[in-house]
């Protein structure tokens, strides 16, 4: 009875090596690729200027924020962070990579960004700030050159002039874009 208890233990054992021994192969190729695609970061990293920008085209070539959230983290690099997302989402229209800023004061621009190249009137409704809302209208109505975005446009906003401006501006800029 000994004699398969201390079997069962080796072989448990070489079973576990094994596993191990598996697991080291697979991360081992998984910080392979990984060295590769820091490499490319850590040249933009070495910029004095422009980093966000460079480590935000790696991002947009590979269609992956990951890229910006992985680069500059939640701790530190905020700055660096909020241009590279920006960036991203000016270039891609990809309006929800917006919810990585860390800062939310942000988000409204950001998705006002998304309109130069995505023109979903979805993403003006995502804007709860009237005057960014009624700026996204005024956005997508000159970018698909359509008067009928402008009806959007909130007036109703006495405490900020810039409301009854974009409405007035709003159908000349439509429809002579």
């Amino acid at each position: 009875m000994k004699k398969i208890k201390k079997r069962s233990r080796r072989e448990f054992l070489i079973v576990v090596v094994i596993l191990i021994i598996i697991a080291l192969f697979l991360l081992g190729g998984f910080l392979f690729n990984r060295t590769a695609f820091d490499k490319e970061v850590r040249e933009c990293m070495q910029l004095s200027v422009f980093q966000s920008l460079c480590v935000a085209n790696i991002a947009i070539e590979r269609k992956d924020i990951g890229v910006c959230t992985q680069t500059f983290p939640r701790i530190g690099g905020s700055a660096g962070r909020s241009g590279c997302v920006i960036s991203y989402v000016e270039e891609t229209g990809d309006a929800e990579a917006c919810d990585f800023l860390l800062n939310e004061l942000m988000i409204p621009d950001c998705l006002l960004n998304a309109i130069s190249s995505n023109p979903n009137p979805e993403i003006c409704e995502e804007i709860s700030e009237v005057f960014y809302k009624n700026d996204c209208y005024y956005d997508l109505a000159e970018k698909t050159k359509d008067p009928q975005y402008c009806s959007y446009i909130n007036e109703d906003c006495q405490e900020d002039s810039r409301c009854t401006w974009l409405k007035n501006g709003c159908v000349m800029n439509a429809q002579n874009g």
